[in-house]
């Protein structure tokens, strides 16, 4: 995969100049690791920006903003459960990567979904698009998944 990475470089750089761009995305460590381990494919990437990671408080804006945007409104417990449980998750990784964002809003919707569905009265409409603070986990742990009872299908 990297002598193809390689050769269409260098085919780009041959017949269209310096128009193309690639971008390695990742932490820093196995990035230079990969470049290390070809050093005509690092000639070809003379540019290389580390960039830091989000901090918790970033994580908990992102994790608002894709709430918002998938049409959901936060309680002001949701919020700072979310922020908590996301300071939390960084503490052990350091990495700052948006993606625990998504998957904390994956994790909520779910179980926003599951208790609406499961719940013994009709909810009253504005629950449809709450999300509480009973909605978000405990823990965030990227490579668990949910439970299968807490999977009721998609929901975004």
């Amino acid at each position: 995969m990297l002598a193809r990475l390689y050769r269409e470089l260098t085919d780009s750089r041959n017949h269209r100049g310096d128009q193309l761009a690639v971008i390695l995305a990742g932490h820093m460590d196995p990035v230079a690791g990969l470049l290390a381990s070809s050093p005509p494919l690092a000639a070809r990437f003379p540019v290389v920006i580390d960039f830091p990671g989000y901090t918790p408080g970033q994580l908990a804006a992102i994790f608002a903003t894709l709430a918002s945007e998938a049409g959901f409104t936060l309680t002001p417990d949701a919020t700072r459960k979310a922020a908590a449980v996301l300071a939390h998750a960084e503490a052990g990784h350091a990495s700052g990567n948006a993606r625990l964002a998504v998957r904390l809003l994956t994790q909520a919707t779910a179980s926003q979904a599951h208790r609406i569905t499961t719940a013994s009265e009709p909810p009253d409409p504005a629950a449809l698009s709450t999300i509480s603070e009973a909605d978000i986990p405990e823990n965030l742990y990227p490579d668990d998944p949910p439970a299968d009872d807490q999977r009721p299908g998609q929901y975004l």
